[in-house]
């Protein structure tokens, strides 16, 4: 048994169901922190809920957040809780920053506090970059063009902050494009599927030309653990989370049509067009691999296969 104990919030989100299996797996003890707005119970696998301390509450509530910390000794806090679907983020710019910055402070500073001195994951979002034909390293310019990427930013300038005037262990993973088995938001795979399934042969879709870098969700869990490996680095690291390859709308539909096995249709449906979005997103992974040894081992196919298997968790809010 590994005796390390990690905190997960969001432990019960897409990427947090995922990640909590595969701590459990390899001996962790793991504490999953959820409020539910999306995650549930349910999304974790039969064979490690056993294993998961759930813990319900919200990371803007301190006393909530107090209390956990009481009970534990983390040695390793890996952040996932965040609003992070864009619409909602664009819908309600307040909560998001209340989510995304007030509660990546409440937890900061239960971390500094904490006797055990946790090493902190930052998970932040390829959204801090300025947009750009070019793929990004982890020294990129930044300049998010949303209220979902400020809000990321503004966390990771918090951490950094944490770092500075507390000694905080800290680490940034920015995520490029998840994808996999369990999503709860409906993102572009996961509705593609959706409407694969229920009205074959014919797909709405908006902007088809923009490229994005997809990593499946298994090898972006295997690469937050990688990141508490080190319990105290000398100073804070930023690792990029990508594959290094990208695909357009247009080429994730055609593999995702050699997965179903069917012909797919495009129809432009103007409601699914974002006002602002990136031509392009893409990863310079190169740092991640010399710093981490982590690059993403699954290729499109193979995770689209598997994302076939579950395209949604149970508690998801599905977009047809």
């Amino acid at each position: 048994m590994n005796d390390q104990v990690v905190l997960v919030t969001g432990g019960c989100g897409f990427i947090g169901t995922e990640l909590c299996a595969r701590l459990v797996t390899r001996g962790y003890q793991v504490t999953a922190f959820d409020n539910m707005s999306r995650g549930s119970a349910a999304g974790l696998a039969p064979a490690i809920r056993s294993s998961v301390e759930v813990v319900v509450g919200d990371v803007t509530d301190p006393e909530t957040v107090r209390s956990v910390f009481a009970r534990h000794r983390f040695d390793a806090v890996i952040h996932l809780a965040a609003t992070h679907f864009i619409p909602d983020c664009d819908r309600d710019p307040v909560g998001c920053i209340r989510t995304n910055v007030l509660g990546t402070q409440v937890l900061l500073q239960e971390c500094l506090e904490a006797s055990s001195e946790p090493a902190f994951v930052l998970a932040s979002s390829a959204a801090v970059y300025q947009p750009s034909s070019e793929p990004h390293t982890e020294a990129s310019a930044l300049g998010p063009t949303d209220i979902y990427g400020l809000s990321k930013l503004w966390c990771e300038q918090l951490l950094e902050l944490a770092h500075r005037q507390g000694g905080l262990a800290a680490t940034t993973a920015r995520l490029f494009n998840v994808y996999g088995e369990g999503e709860t938001n409906p993102h572009l795979i996961p509705t593609l599927l959706g409407q694969a399934r229920a009205n074959p042969g014919r797909i709405l879709v908006g902007n088809m030309e923009t490229r994005r870098d997809y990593t499946y969700v298994g090898d972006v869990a295997d690469a937050l653990i990688a990141m508490i490996g080190e319990r105290h680095p000398a100073a804070p690291r930023i690792f990029n989370v990508g594959t290094g390859s990208d695909f357009s709308g247009r080429e994730l539909v055609e593999a995702l049509a050699g997965v179903l096995g069917q012909q797919l249709t495009l129809v432009e449906d103007p409601a699914r067009l974002r006002a602002v979005d990136r031509p392009r997103l893409l990863a310079d992974p190169t740092g991640t691999l010399v710093g981490l040894g982590w690059r993403a081992a699954t290729p499109l196919a193979r995770g689209l296969e598997r994302t076939l298997e579950r395209p949604y968790a149970p508690s998801a809010r599905v977009r047809r």
